[in-house]
This record gives structure tokens, sequence and C-alpha cells, in this order.
């Protein structure tokens, strides 16, 4: 794939998230402008989130956890989303982060929520 190609589908994928992550509460949500260093998608804090879209999937989700993490600053949690072959919605795609980093946030939500009524 020629790299105006590649920098095309990984723009395509990128605004499919952006708009998801939009219509599912992320209302800052943005991509990153075109040539800027840094993450793929803007306010989404506490996430640092990369894209990919690449036909391996180990491959784009060892490069895309890579990209976030060397991103990403104490406290925030480093997400790289990775499309899954033959689904163009994001809602099927992946969501992949390291255990550290969930393990961090499923120890906040519990203390979030511990005691809450139920």
């Amino acid at each position: 794939m020629s790299g105006a190609s590649s920098r095309r589908k990984g723009y395509v994928a990128e605004a499919k998230v952006v708009r998801w992550l939009r219509d599912h509460g992320w209302p800052y949500c943005e991509r990153r402008p075109a040539g800027a260093s840094g993450t793929d998608i803007l306010g989404c804090l506490p996430f640092v989130i990369e894209v990919k879209d690449r036909a391996n999937v180990t491959e784009a989700v060892r490069l895309g956890l890579e990209q976030a993490v060397a991103e990403c600053a104490h406290p925030d949690l480093p997400v790289a989303i990775v499309k899954r072959r033959g689904h163009t919605n994001p809602a099927d795609w992946y969501a992949v982060m390291r255990v550290e980093d969930w393990n961090r946030l499923a120890r906040h939500w519990d203390m979030c929520t511990c005691g809450a009524a139920t």
C-alpha cells in the first residue's frame, strides 16, 4: 500500500472513531491535526487513543499500544482502538490496553461505585 493510501485509510478510521465517540458521550473528541505530533484522538481524557487499521491485527495492537504508551503521561490511560476486519462500525472494533492500565481503571471504578445504592 502506498504512503498516500495508507494515510487515507488511517484518516478514515480515525474519523469514524471520532464520530462514534462524539455520538456516545465524548463531545470534545477530535482528530489530531494532520502533521501534528501526538496521539491520534484528542479530547477523551483520561484516555490517550491511537487508532489502527491494518490487515495484521496483532501488529496493529502492538504498534498502537506502543505509540499510545509513548504519548501517555501519568495518570492518563493508553488505549489502542483497532479496526476488526469485516467490521465498519467502531462499536465492533477492539479497544486494547495493558493489564496494568486496565487494573488502574477497574480499581478507580470500584472505588467510585463501592457503597453506591443499588
